[in-house]
């Protein structure tokens, strides 16, 4: 005689509750919660000053009332949501070189198609 399509689910069933019962019973670890380690990467920030940006300029479809702070994080949002760099968009200026050795981007250059 077969199993049926019950037995089966019954069977599914009980092993799930089991797994529950038994993942649920695990006691969790006694004593304070601990701090995560800091790394190099959280102690750099941590001692860092808060980036400051300049007010934006030529706004031409964001209002003209934000800050660059605000300005900034829209335009990461849209950075990401569009899988693209601020390069897609904003021009690089030759005259203006970064710590890096390359040109910075202009971001009021409004003439990048």
């Amino acid at each position: 005689m077969k199993p049926s399509f019950f037995a089966h689910a019954t069977a599914a069933l009980f092993a799930a509750s089991l797994l529950l019962i038994t993942s649920a019973a695990q006691a969790p670890q006694s004593g304070p919660p601990t701090q995560p380690a800091a790394t190099p990467a959280t102690q750099n920030q941590e001692q860092r000053p808060k980036r400051t940006y300049d007010a934006p300029k030529n706004l031409q479809v964001l209002p003209k009332n934000l800050t660059g702070e605000q300005v900034h994080e829209i335009m990461e949002l849209w950075e990401g949501s569009l899988g693209a760099h601020c390069s897609t968009c904003h021009a690089p200026d030759p005259k203006n070189i970064g710590p890096n050795g390359r040109p910075r981007l202009t971001f009021a250059d409004a003439s990048k198609p």
